[in-house]
């Protein structure tokens, strides 16, 4: 019969690469090391199921990096991710969303609810919530539109936040009692503030030479 152009990787038998199989994935290698497009002409559609198993063996900075750079491919048009959003840190899911074109959200409802936020290449946001129905043999039905929000520009500098969180182990962010002692606190330059302009205040130290003697007058000029 035909060929399949569809390969299937499996990365839940040996994920340490401890065995040597055909089309086994080692989970602690970065992604765009794992695929081999030298040989293919066409463009590939890259499908990654439980990108949460490769958060275990390998660091979040890593994973992003890789699929970015997998994502940058000429050989490769899309890479689809599925992933679930319990057992992943917020830092990760915000650089994740930040790299990404589109997301797709799911809630198993009845019915089904669908939130999807799409960027364009200019930045604008573009947000829309549907609900849908599955028939018996997992055909989408029924499709409607509950809310379409027009589009909007990214917040840049949550997401700049998110990719620094992602990059550190260091906490860069601030409680709201840390925000409020930090805005409390009265810095020294601040303590003397005069309206006639500014003035240097300085406090002679035990070890100031104070000679008024010209020290130059010994040179013959």
């Amino acid at each position: 019969g035909e060929k399949s152009n569809l390969v299937v990787y499996n990365g839940f038998s040996d994920p340490c690469g401890w065995d040597k199989e055909e089309n086994m994935v080692h989970l602690n290698r970065p992604l765009y090391e794992l695929f081999d497009f030298k040989s293919s002409n066409q463009e590939n559609v890259i499908i990654i199921d439980r990108i949460e198993d490769f958060v275990n063996h390998q660091s979040e900075l890593q994973l992003i990096n890789s699929l970015h750079k997998l994502s940058k491919d000429s050989n490769v048009s899309q890479v689809i991710i599925h992933c679930s959003t319990d057992v992943l840190s917020e830092s990760f899911l915000s650089a994740l969303s930040y790299i990404s074109a589109a997301k797709i959200m799911l809630k198993p409802t009845v019915p089904c609810i669908c939130k999807v936020v799409f960027r364009k290449k200019s930045g604008k946001l573009i947000k829309a919530h549907e609900s849908f129905k599955l028939s018996d043999k997992f055909v989408i039905q029924n499709v409607i539109v509950v809310e379409k929000t027009v589009p909007t520009s990214q917040d840049e500098t949550s997401d700049v936040d998110a990719i620094l969180a992602a990059q550190t182990t260091f906490n860069l962010t601030l409680t709201e009692e840390q925000k409020f002692a930090k805005n409390k606190l009265l810095l020294p330059h601040q303590r003397i503030v005069s309206v006639h302009g500014g003035h240097i205040h300085y406090t002679p130290d035990d070890v100031d030479d104070w000679d008024e003697d010209d020290p130059d007058e010994d040179l013959d000029i």
